[in-house]
């Protein structure tokens, strides 16, 4: 009779020690919830995200409005975050919306930072039937939601 006692205060013991286990960790998680600060949303306007975007990605050659040869050596600087897994695609369009040429832009550094990364990237094309074309950059998005997609259209002649 007395084993019996023995063994059921043990088991009251442990049950109420995972009990009270159990909560310490509940009120720790919600505590720790309690602390992340809420997400700011803004929806940008046209002015807005234009200069958001040249917030992101600057290009040095080739420069909007200049002749385009093959190989195009396309090069610049952009926030880490543009990239994914060191690259970005790049394609380069004529006035019809052809393409007719993409590539990948590749980090040259370490692209894992929200700093400016230069790129490089080449594209080989055979000149278009028309005279004006579009480089476009575009800010890899692995996830495919549209709300993650810019680029930056640079106008090009052939």
């Amino acid at each position: 009779m007395e084993q019996k006692n023995s063994l059921f205060t043990v088991t009251a013991v442990i049950v109420l020690l995972l009990v009270a286990a159990f909560f310490v960790q509940k009120l720790g998680m919600q505590a720790s919830l309690k602390q992340v600060s809420p997400i700011t949303v803004q929806v940008a306007t046209s002015t807005s995200l234009a200069s958001s975007i040249t917030d992101m990605i600057e290009v040095v050659s080739p420069l909007g409005g200049s002749t385009v040869l093959s190989p195009l050596v396309v090069s610049g600087r952009a926030r880490g975050n543009w990239y994914f897994e060191a690259s970005f695609p790049i394609k380069l369009i004529d006035a019809s919306g052809t393409e007719i040429a993409v590539g990948i832009a590749q980090a040259k550094g370490d692209w894992m930072t929200e700093d400016w990364v230069d790129f490089e990237a080449l594209l080989n094309f055979t000149n278009p039937k028309t005279a004006t074309g579009t480089l476009l950059l575009m800010k890899d998005n692995p996830s495919g939601m549209p709300e993650n997609d810019a680029k930056l259209d640079i106008p090009v002649l052939f």
